[in-house]
């Protein structure tokens, strides 16, 4: 649609959920050795990303609430584009941490470039930093935008030059993509900015911005996926009660990056795939794996809370791509408006012996009366010098339930969801579970996010990313799987690498179980964290996860 110079990306019932009205944030890594080529680097990045705007100009435009009354968001851009002049404004460059040794490449990498070691108080790109339309109290966009001041920007990026390193930034508005809406944009970005390399300098000019007839395709696709909320009658919500782990709310949350070694990933989950017989036959994945591991891990930890609190189960919401349920409409790559929700595994509160308080510690096999576990699984054989042997048949039953949840995800179930979320935009998704001082966990995966994309950009000195992180955030009961690199031919893979945010307490719990268990590779990590009682709201309403693609 397009009036008085302007046009309007409509956007679904999906994109106008309240949860998702806040910013995706995250950094690309990259090292930078030729301090001479930074003019050069900016021109390769700035020209790469005109192909982005002439894709998507929608991404150069702003959200808006022009009804208050209605809640309703809008997408607004404009008609007739000076790309030049909208990538100069759009995409920026920096170098005020050029020569700040807090943020030398080489320190940050021997980190593992901990995530909050790259504060948005420098690396938030400056079209959104300071941004009028910005809540009070939240210069860098780290919170839920309620949108009552004014339009914010769909998409932000920026180039800010380290010490022998390039970090580039961007901050994009949920409402509008999600995350395999990213990895789209990365991906068309970094191959325009390789073409540039074998095509030339002749290149750097100005690209053609020729009418893009898919962008009235899929602004057409957002606004008929209603049509694919068809069930007239889905059930109606289960709802549990859940009760605050804590009475006393004023205590420290924090977020851990952990590093888990890929030998030991690896290696179980072939024990694990094994262990399950009969015909279901079904293959356990890394994602299943891994997210065994953490879940049945926090919940041990948090297990004498979870009691005395008198919750009766704690959930595992698993944020899955519904994109192949849907269509070519909508498994386009080039359709980045938001098409994931999560699937629910549950556990139920199993009647362990005598765990009451803090000091108490539940064995893994004592949780698993609390899953619905597959009956087929069994006893493996694996290897007695794997420190987690023992631990085969509890964990194969998390990741049983795991798998079962995500393979439930198909037509129907999208359907079903699609219906519930269009009757209930609100609550849909959020209203069942509590993360916030909660039972609760939501786990996303961002593994395939494409780390390792060539780039190929003027003097760095690989033509990757070293790593792709999300901005350090804090949101009890989240877990975000973070892109890795794919395994090669032989040799190790590279570490899986995940953030999780927690109570002080059950983190210190949980790194404890991790780490006697033996699934950690050393230099896990850090913390970072602030007191809940001025916790802001990172992610929405509680939390948003979103995820690039499904890796389930």
């Amino acid at each position: 649609m397009s009036t008085n110079g302007q046009k309007e990306l409509e956007l679904s019932f999906i994109d106008q959920q309240p949860h998702i009205r806040v910013y995706g944030r995250y950094y690309i890594i990259f090292p930078f050795s030729d301090r001479n080529l930074e003019n050069i680097a900016i021109k390769a990045l700035r020209t790469g990303f005109k192909e982005v705007l002439r894709q998507y100009p929608y991404l150069l435009g702003t959200v808006e609430m022009p009804d208050a009354s209605s809640g309703q968001l809008r997408v607004i851009y404009p008609d007739a584009i000076n790309i030049d002049k909208e990538a100069e404004r759009v995409f920026t460059a920096s170098n005020d941490a050029a020569k700040d040794p807090k943020f030398d490449f080489d320190k940050l990498e021997k980190d593992s470039f901990l995530p909050e070691d790259l504060p948005p108080k420098v690396f938030c790109p400056k079209l959104v930093k300071y941004h009028p339309g910005l809540d009070d109290g939240d210069p860098f966009a780290e919170r839920a935008t309620s949108m009552h001041k004014g339009p914010l920007p769909v998409f932000a990026t920026q180039a800010s030059f380290i010490p022998k390193g390039l970090v580039l930034s961007v901050w994009f508005h949920h409402a509008v993509t999600d995350g395999s809406g990213n990895a789209r944009v990365l991906q068309v970005w970094s191959n325009a900015v390789r073409g540039l390399k074998d095509a030339g300098s002749s290149s750097f000019s100005t690209l053609s911005v020729p009418p893009c007839d898919a962008l009235e395709k899929h602004s057409l696709a957002r606004r008929k996926l209603v049509d694919r909320a068809s069930d007239p009658n889905p059930p109606k919500l289960q709802q549990v009660t859940r009760h605050p782990l804590r009475q006393n709310a004023d205590y420290k949350v924090i977020t851990k990056m952990f590093r888990f070694s890929s030998i030991e990933i690896d290696q179980f989950r072939e024990a694990l795939s094994r262990s399950l017989s009969g015909s279901k036959k079904v293959k356990i994945s890394r994602f299943a794996t891994l997210s065994a591991i953490i879940w049945a891990h926090i919940i041990r930890a948090r297990l004498p809370l979870i009691k005395a609190s008198e919750n009766t189960q704690s959930a595992l919401a698993i944020v899955v791509d519904l994109r192949k349920y849907l269509g070519p409409s909508y498994s386009s790559p080039d359709y980045l408006g938001n098409l994931v929700l999560s699937s629910t595994a549950t556990w139920e509160l199993p009647q362990t012996k005598g765990v009451v308080h803090a000091d108490d510690i539940a064995t893994l096999q004592e949780l698993v009366s609390g899953l619905d576990a597959d009956p087929d699984i069994k006893s493996s054989i694996m290897p007695m010098s794997m420190p987690h042997h023992h631990h085969l048949k509890s964990l194969a039953s998390f990741a049983s339930q795991i798998s079962a949840t995500t393979h439930a995800v198909n037509e129907d179930w999208t359907t079903t969801e699609l219906s519930q979320v269009l009757r209930h935009p609100s609550t849909a998704q959020q209203a069942p579970l509590q993360y916030s001082n909660g039972p609760d966990l939501y786990i996303t995966s961002w593994m395939h996010m494409g780390v390792d994309r060539e780039w190929c950009i003027p003097g760095t000195s690989s033509n990757q990313a070293m790593a792709i992180r999300r901005s350090a955030w804090v949101s009890e009961g989240g877990i975000t799987i973070l892109p890795r690199k794919k395994d090669g031919d032989g040799g190790e893979g590279a570490t899986y690498e995940v953030m999780i945010s927690l109570a002080e307490a059950d983190m210190e719990a949980f790194e404890k179980g991790v780490e006697d268990g033996g699934w950690l590779e050393l230099g896990k990590g850090d913390q970072m964290g602030v007191e809940y009682s001025r916790l802001p709201q990172m992610d929405g309403c509680d939390d948003s996860p979103w995820m690039p693609r499904s890796t389930l």
